[in-house]
């Protein structure tokens, strides 16, 4: 039974000595921070704050079965619960059972899509997504999530919608402002940045939500008209299969993708911020199992959560056990606080998911992917391609939608690669003469460098292949007409491979400028590269040569 229950629980392994104190304590510090923090990205789904409480049950306790992080903490994120949100608001449920069938729906879809890409090993998938495009969404999804809570940080009782449709919510501003909304939500917030700002180890979202909780019971807020969030009623929630039109679950399979993604990218940076070794294969399968337990008891999605898996790591946590203890707590919640909560104002929610993700909203760092761009002496497309994809990116999230950014993220990735194949950086190679042999280096970094008389040696910093063959192809002939210029040397040392059409090209290229009275060489192939330009053939029309140095010298040698 032990050997059984360690094979399905590798996150509850090891911890040492005096582990279970450890984890305990770091449950009960993660609780304290989990329960406002779900609740409140439970109101960006678009559904009550009861579902985030129920889907960290569930999530904490299949990611502690399945997944290999000790200290990786799974539960509802402000990305994907925007994402959810969306989905839900394309959809138009016609009532709140059906809001909460379609987001238990979604979770359960994103649980499969996971689970299935687990097992075909496809943990390479979070690649498809660079992160500057990630960058983008990012940035863009908490503006989008920050300008739609303004609302009812001031009074309304919910502002769902794109960013313009939230934007104009505000032209009613006169029928939902609330001044006591409006007095406990900024209050609230001030308290949770003043409190991140100097004392960032403490628990300011709890401190905000008792707060308010105490101000409201003492005023009688709702009995005011204060809109809050009622009683935690854990028999709304449906718990099983739900029950979702064939119709609606098809419409529902590309969000649950999308949700996959996000979620994955952000559970895998989770584990790495966290400095913990995960299998991302192992980790997919812990995530669609996390998603398809909390879908089948009425819960959202779910994902790593980057903010309180640090809360866990610096609580002491070693294994696992601290999931578990901090979702027994949260079963506690739910049976005996829920009337609790029947006073806390919408308005303090709102504040807890500004404050979450104030620190995202980073324009800072998407200037910043321009300036990396240019630090270096390269032009081209290696200047301003990931920024452009990263603005690329928020600007579709922000105007079209988030699930449309994502998409259009998506799509710029993959040109990105695309772009960047076809266009790579080719430098032109100088010698710096040194005692212990000749250094051939690129003159743009060094213009110290002297040129080859007679001889261009360029070198492509890329796989060689048919999407940029012609562009390599009108680099060599553009440097082969200058005057005086006799033989052009390519350095293969930062050419890891290529393909069929590249070498034909070569091959054309170099029987091309035999013709005109001039030699095409390669040096420093290496391994598929020297394989593929073997043949017989090839190496008649272009001559190989170990070194550059041993070309220079050889071609050299013949121009005289």
């Amino acid at each position: 039974m032990t050997g059984k229950v360690r094979g399905w629980f590798p996150a509850l392994r090891g911890g040492g000595a005096g582990r279970w104190r450890a984890d305990t304590v770091a449950g009960l510090t993660l609780w304290v921070v989990l329960v406002p923090e779900v609740m409140a990205y439970a109101t960006i789904a678009g559904v009550p704050p009861v579902v985030g409480l129920v889907a960290s049950v569930a999530s904490l306790a299949m990611y502690a079965a399945l997944g290999t992080s000790s200290r990786v903490v799974m539960g509802p994120m402000a990305a994907t619960a925007a994402l959810s949100g969306a989905t839900l608001a394309s959809l138009h449920p016609t009532g709140p059972a059906e809001a909460l069938a379609l987001t238990a729906g979604l979770a359960i879809l994103c649980g499969v899509a996971a689970l299935v890409a687990g097992l075909l090993r496809m943990g390479f998938v979070v690649a498809m997504v660079s992160k500057p495009v990630l960058k983008g969404f990012v940035v863009g999804l908490s503006l989008a999530v920050v300008w739609g809570q303004l609302p009812v940080l001031l009074g309304a009782e919910s502002a769902h919608g794109s960013f313009w449709k939230v934007g104009k919510i505000w032209l009613d501003v006169g029928d939902w402002f609330d001044v006591r909304s409006a007095l406990i939500g900024i209050g609230g917030l001030t308290i949770m940045l003043v409190m991140r700002r100097y004392w960032p180890r403490s628990p300011a979202a709890l401190v905000a939500v008792l707060g308010s909780l105490a101000v409201s019971w003492f005023l009688e807020l709702p009995q005011a008209g204060v809109s809050s969030i009622g009683a935690l009623e854990v028999g709304e929630i449906h718990m099983g299969w739900p029950s979702i039109e064939l119709s609606r679950w098809g419409r529902l399979v590309g969000p649950a993708l999308a949700v996959a993604l996000v979620g994955f990218a952000d559970g895998m940076g989770a584990a790495r911020a966290v400095g913990t070794t995960v299998v991302p294969n192992r980790e997919l399968i812990a995530q669609g199992g996390s998603n398809l337990g909390a879908g089948l008891v009425g819960g959202m999605v779910v994902n790593g959560s980057l903010s309180k898996s640090a809360v866990n790591r610096d609580a002491g946590a070693r294994t696992q056990v601290s999931g578990l203890v901090a979702a027994s707590l949260v079963v506690a919640t739910l049976l005996w606080l829920g009337p609790v909560f029947a006073w806390l104002p919408h308005a303090t929610l709102a504040a807890v998911v500004i404050a979450a993700l104030w620190e995202l909203v980073d324009f800072k760092g998407l200037v910043d992917l321009y300036h990396v761009g240019r630090s270096g002496k390269v032009e081209g497309v290696a200047v301003w391609a990931d920024a452009a994809a990263a603005w690329v990116t928020f600007v579709g999230v922000i105007g079209l939608g988030v699930l449309e950014g994502l998409l259009v993220g998506v799509g710029g990735s993959l040109l990105l690669i695309l772009y960047r194949a076809s266009w790579p950086y080719i430098a032109e190679l100088g010698v710096l003469e040194q005692e212990q042999g000749d250094l051939y280096v690129d003159q743009a970094r060094h213009p110290e460098a002297q040129a080859v008389k007679g001889v261009v040696i360029l070198r492509v910093e890329s796989g060689f292949y048919f999407v940029n063959a012609e562009h390599v192809r009108r680099q060599v002939l553009k440097v082969a007409r200058r005057e005086g210029v006799r033989c052009v040397i390519l350095d293969g040392e930062s050419t890891p491979v290529i393909d069929v059409s590249a070498a034909q090209m070569l091959v054309k290229l170099a029987e091309e400028l035999r013709k005109r009275d001039k030699v095409l060489a390669m040096a420093r192939d290496v391994g598929q590269v020297r394989d593929i330009l073997a043949e017989e053939r090839k190496l008649r029309a272009m001559p190989h040569y170990a070194s550059v140095g041993e070309a220079v010298e050889a071609l050299a040698k013949d121009q005289t």
